[in-house]
């Protein structure tokens, strides 16, 4: 059985969504939920919990005439009120009955609250949660009203939008360094067709070209060259050949092209049923 070799953190998927470029051209609002539930400074802990906890979140933010001054969070809650809740405290009479957690929010709220405007970016928001240690975004308008609230939740669940297209294995052999057009020139060629292709032909999975040259008596260079195209079907085959690779490479792609495209699977058609006279 095999043990444990590491743990990730909410700061270590943090860090890496700072990475994620595509979240500079993702608007925070985008991203927020709204309304936000708020709750007064001179409101009860105790209340603030049992919202937490009848309504599943973590975070509410504090008002103070209608502005954000603060935030209280359940972890805030828990390490203030850190002792059992079966110690009694000296002084407390038989069956008087002492809140749990006593207080208003204004008094252990988090006076820094983590705060974006409008025109703020979802990389703004992760970068922000990295460099800050915050759990939640609060958006706020210049008047530091409340717009909505992101928390890392609303991030990844963004980041799942952006799909790495996996490329197509292209595989060329017999390419030397001194030909006069480059590997990847010649890879983005092949990877074009097959595009074309794959709307006839998506099963195709790997492309693999073999390029052979030989010299003749006037110093000459002939190319011979051979694609294949493999599906779990079998494999698609394509040959070109000539003096010039440009144009022998050229006439090879158009050739497989042409070749993809007449092994479409046919759609079966209806049979007709004979009909017979009595």
């Amino acid at each position: 059985m095999k043990g444990e070799v590491g743990i990730i953190s909410q700061e270590d998927l943090l860090r890496s969504i700072c990475e994620a470029r595509e979240l500079s051209t993702t608007p925070a609002k985008e991203l927020m939920r709204s309304p936000v539930l708020s709750l007064d400074t001179e409101e009860k802990i105790a209340f603030a919990r049992k919202l937490m906890l009848r309504r599943d979140f973590s975070h509410i933010p504090i008002i103070e005439f209608g502005r954000l001054v603060g935030v209280v969070t359940a972890k805030s809650i828990v390490h203030t009120f850190i002792i059992p809740a079966s110690r009694t405290t000296q002084g407390d009479r038989i069956e008087e009955k002492v809140p749990r957690f006593p207080g208003i929010v204004g008094a252990i709220m988090d006076t820094q609250p983590f705060t974006v405007g409008p025109t703020a970016s979802a990389l703004d928001v992760a970068c922000g949660f990295r460099d800050r240690g915050k759990s939640a975004c609060f958006m706020v308008d210049e008047r530091r009203r409340i717009l909505g609230i992101i928390t890392p939740r609303e991030l990844v669940s963004t980041l799942l939008r952006f799909r790495v297209e996996e490329e197509l294995p292209v595989y060329i052999m017999g390419l030397s360094d001194e030909d006069f057009f480059e590997r990847a020139v010649a890879e983005e060629k092949v990877r074009r067709v097959v595009r074309r292709g794959l709307r006839f032909r998506p099963d195709i999975t790997e492309v693999s070209i073999k390029i052979k040259s030989s010299q003749t008596g006037g110093n000459r260079t002939r190319y011979e060259l051979t694609a294949r195209a493999l599906s779990p079907e079998g494999q698609i085959n394509a040959e070109a050949e000539g003096w010039d690779i440009l144009e022998a490479f050229d006439e090879l792609l158009e050739t497989l092209g042409k070749a993809i495209r007449k092994t479409k699977p046919k759609t079966p058609g209806r049979i007709r049923s004979r009909r017979y006279r009595r």
